[in-house]
């Protein structure tokens, strides 16, 4: 008897195999970006909102100039919010007006304008040319003045995206319980690691798709989207013997939904 005989016979020698499976594509390194980041949070709607404040000061930039170079002068600058007003502080860009500071005296909106007559503190030159940029710091009244107007402080409002994510995992009814040479989280079946290897997927382009993604300028539910698509999807309630086909719409009543910001 040779050995040439013996191993010529297909599995009658015995193998050395190792069970372990080695990651070397080490892919799940970068998918949980999010979570580590705890940048993720319960959504209760498929589209979402979220709100942030004004600046609580703001400047403008000088349009035109009626008087420059005296103690008081007038001249216009761009706002859309009205923020100037009779009592404000303000000081300059201009280089002339190095260490100088004056109040306004008088103020006439006009539409995204404002006319504004102001005086130096200390009665000293105040030079003013286009595209200057004035600054309100802080402001100064008389005793027993009259109540200044009351500035009125919005929010912004930024609409945001759902991203649907799918994948797929399919698997033969007589590969689902034949056992394999490696073990896969426990288990020597083929099933787990199809499963753990699309799961890595998922949550990778999830996170790829949070740190590099462009919005999409179009919705499915607009009136003439750019593009379209119609899904069906299968969903088998626990303890039910079959499924039922429902639209994409409700089946995401059924399943928990995460927002990302």
């Amino acid at each position: 008897m040779v050995k040439s005989f013996v191993s010529a016979i297909e599995f009658l020698d015995q193998r050395d195999i190792d069970p372990k499976l080695y990651d070397v594509a080490r892919d799940r390194d970068l998918i949980d970006i999010l979570k580590l980041t705890g940048r993720y949070k319960p959504a209760t709607m498929y589209f979402y909102s979220n709100f942030v404040n004004e600046n609580v000061w703001e400047t403008s930039e000088v349009s035109s100039v009626t008087s420059t170079g005296l103690a008081q002068v007038q001249f216009t600058v761009n706002t859309g919010s009205q923020f100037p007003r009779e009592g404000d502080l303000i000081f300059s860009s201009n280089p002339n007006n190095e260490g100088v500071q004056a109040r306004v005296q008088a103020v006439t909106y006009g539409s995204g304008t404002a006319t504004l007559t102001v005086r130096t503190v200390n009665n000293v030159p105040f030079y003013v040319n286009v595209a200057d940029e004035i600054s309100y710091p802080s402001n100064a009244y008389p005793e027993k003045s009259d109540a200044p107007t009351s500035r009125r402080y919005g929010v912004t409002r930024y609409y945001n995206n759902i991203q649907i994510f799918r994948e797929k995992d399919e698997i033969s009814d007589v590969q689902k319980v034949a056992k394999i040479e490696i073990e896969i989280d426990g288990q020597y079946h083929m099933l787990p690691y199809q499963t753990l290897q699309k799961l890595v997927y998922m949550k990778g382009s999830i996170n790829a798709q949070f740190i590099a993604g462009v919005k999409s300028d179009t919705l499915f539910n607009d009136a003439n989207p750019s593009w379209q698509a119609t899904i069906t999807c299968r969903y088998k309630p626990r303890g039910a013997s079959t499924g039922m086909y429902l639209p994409m719409a409700s089946l995401m009543k059924l399943l928990p939904r995460v927002h990302w910001h």
